[in-house]
């Protein structure tokens, strides 16, 4: 787990579990397969994505659940900007500290957070711990009440 994920937790003391992949007994290649392992809809597991206005003046952290899609267009209207796309992976080392296999929303302090509405419809949900291979299961309010992240229809499909 990267340090700045564990301060998070450490300053806020919420029930949550750590699962590292290696620790199963079937190899995790993806996510379906993390899902399956622990018994989940894969909706539970989420992908945190950096994403940026295309004119690139600002970038702000999306949480949303594997298996569904980036709403781009609804994402851009609630950012009030005309149009948003996948940050580079310069700008996610820079902004957040973490690699691109291991992001995590926890211990991010300089960018506004946004979940997806359905991730609240879980009793929890895993989210990256800033290291690959390693995530971290919690409450979506707890996560929202850390984070300071704003609940948003943010995937289709």
């Amino acid at each position: 787990m990267h340090a700045k994920v564990e301060e998070a937790l450490r300053k806020n003391p919420v029930k949550y579990t750590i699962h590292r992949h290696d620790a199963f007994s079937a190899p995790i290649h993806s996510p379906a397969d993390f899902a399956a392992a622990l018994g989940y809809d894969l909706g539970r597991i989420t992908k945190t994505l950096l994403v940026r206005s295309v004119a690139g003046e600002m970038h702000t952290l999306l949480v949303a659940p594997m298996g569904k899609k980036i709403d781009f267009r609804g994402v851009a209207g609630l950012l009030a900007v005309k149009r948003i796309e996948v940050a580079s992976g310069a700008d996610l080392i820079s902004l957040t500290g973490y690699p691109e296999k291991g992001v995590s929303p926890l211990g991010v302090t300089n960018l506004r957070i946004f979940m997806d509405q359905g991730l609240f419809d879980f009793p929890t949900i895993l989210i990256g711990a800033g290291k690959a291979g390693v995530e971290i299961e919690i409450r979506p309010a707890d996560l929202a009440g850390i984070t300071g992240a704003i609940r948003a229809p943010l995937a289709v499909g």
